[in-house]
């Protein structure tokens, strides 16, 4: 089974933005009062101090070649009403930013734009020091906000340093877009009250769009109420990346080192008729209350598809609240409806310290040669509850502190795998399968596979129903 991903675009990306934008003398600054913009910025007038709130009216477009910056002289903002382009090049990018990184600039809202607009297009540009603070999920916006565009490519970007109550970073609406060879580290989602608990979509949002997301680093990144003494027992800031009703194909994708309060410190994918798969992507060393590194929650929603290939979580954490839901790598729920269906492939689950992977409602989830191994968990490899329905086919779940619980009408097929060596012999509750309420109440087949020398209580234990 493969799961090396490889990253190095985006990491020397990284490396290559802490040093990016243009070195030269700057020339003399052009002031931007407040007001209608279009034309070509070049850095022949660079530095633009942006003095006022500026506009680029429907049917003209702004145009900023390479080694631009930008700098906004206040919390003002950027609309674009035709379109934008921001045309940096490898060694010499355009910067967005803020005269003052503390009070920081209020970002660019693209509005929806006719299809003969050109397309809205981003190239080796730096965002940095957005700050948009409503404390409400409809009017906060993001360093990059663009609404209902068919046209709009991001290429080459950092987003870093941006902070918002909802969304700090990039957040779309309706749109058809690619994003490649991009960075999103050491933004917040912050709710800074003092009695302030929910906070989050610190780097990506996106709603009801339709595109591909390739060679991305999502790194260092928090989702929290710093300022709130229980916050990391109560506070419910979480989801550092979201893609809600959207159809995304993601491929060679780095999360890593991300924090949020609650949960989901990496990605939330819900909605309904979504068609997602994720190629090559990595979860490292995430950690938030109750984990969900990645979470599947589709509530009432209907017909979606998520498909993981290749993939590898690794080192993620939880601290431990509630028994039922700390689950440190993949949690998929379908409470309503039978038609949403995950299925994972050629994955491996390893170093997790709590629940890896939680399948439960009416969710249905198969596994297909994947690998579960050396984690210390305090739960379970993996769990199926509540009318779930969990399929491994080819899998290889060895060397656990933990393997299999199957509860409340939770379903379990096992076809081809080894489950072995996993449990502990000082705790009752450790085996390879451990099956409550009977096994007139929960359905578990296990087809041609290997269930060998896991222990509980001193007992070799194969399957143990209660």
């Amino acid at each position: 089974m493969k799961t090396k991903t490889v990253l190095i675009s985006t990491l020397a990306l990284i490396l290559y933005f802490s040093n990016a934008h243009s070195n030269k003398l700057e020339a003399q600054p052009t002031t931007i009062n407040a007001g209608n913009v279009s034309g070509t910025w070049n850095k022949a007038g660079s530095p633009y101090l942006v003095q006022g709130d500026i506009t680029v009216p429907a049917g003209q477009k702004l145009t900023i070649t390479e080694g631009v910056k930008v700098e906004f002289q206040g919390q003002y903002r950027l609309r674009v009403y035709g379109s934008i382009q921001a045309l940096g090049k490898a060694n010499d990018t355009v910067l967005f930013t803020a005269s003052n990184p503390n009070t920081g600039w209020k970002g660019i809202k693209v509005y929806k734009n006719s299809l003969l607009e050109d397309s809205i297009l981003f190239k080796y540009s730096k965002l940095q020091y957005g700050r948009t603070m409503t404390y409400f999920f409809r009017t906060d916006t993001g360093v990059l906000h663009i609404d209902s565009n068919k046209k709009v490519g991001i290429y080459n970007c950092l987003f870093t340093k941006n902070v918002g109550s909802t969304y700090a970073s990039l957040k779309m609406e309706s749109c058809d877009f690619t994003i490649q060879d991009c960075g999103f580290i050491e933004n917040q989602g912050l709710d800074d009250r003092t009695n302030g608990n929910n906070a989050g979509q610190s780097c990506i949002s996106l709603i009801k769009c339709n595109g591909q997301i390739n060679n991305i680093l999502v790194a260092r990144n928090k989702n929290w109420a710093p300022n709130n003494p229980n916050d990391s027992t109560s506070g419910i800031s979480g989801g550092t990346c979201g893609f809600n009703s959207c159809s995304i194909q993601f491929s060679n994708c780095l999360f890593e080192d991300n924090y949020a309060t609650k949960g989901v410190p990496c990605m939330a994918i819900s909605g309904n008729n979504g068609r997602n798969t994720l190629t090559n992507c990595v979860f490292s060393k995430n950690f938030s209350r109750e984990g969900y590194s990645l979470s599947l929650y589709f509530e009432s929603s209907v017909n979606n598809l998520v498909t993981l290939n290749n993939c590898l979580f690794d080192g993620n954490g939880s601290s431990k609240v509630r028994f039922d839901n700390a689950t440190n790598d993949l949690y998929i729920v379908s409470v309503n409806s039978t038609s949403n269906r995950v299925i994972v492939n050629n994955t491996l689950f390893k170093n997790s310290v709590n629940r890896s992977v939680y399948v439960l409602e009416r969710a249905m989830a198969t596994f297909n040669n994947c690998v579960w191994e050396n984690n210390q968990v305090l739960d379970n490899c993996i769990s199926s509850r509540k009318n779930a329905q969990v399929n491994l086919y080819n899998c290889r779940i060895t060397n656990n502190s933990n393997g299999i619980y199957v509860g409340q009408d939770g379903n379990l097929n096992v076809y081809n795998s080894l489950i072995a060596f996993n449990g502990d012999m000082n705790d009752t509750f450790r085996a390879g399968i451990y099956a409550v309420d009977g096994p007139g109440n929960t359905g578990i087949n296990i087809y041609n596979s290997i269930v060998y020398n896991n222990k509980s209580q001193g007992r070799n234990q194969m399957l143990l129903l209660v």
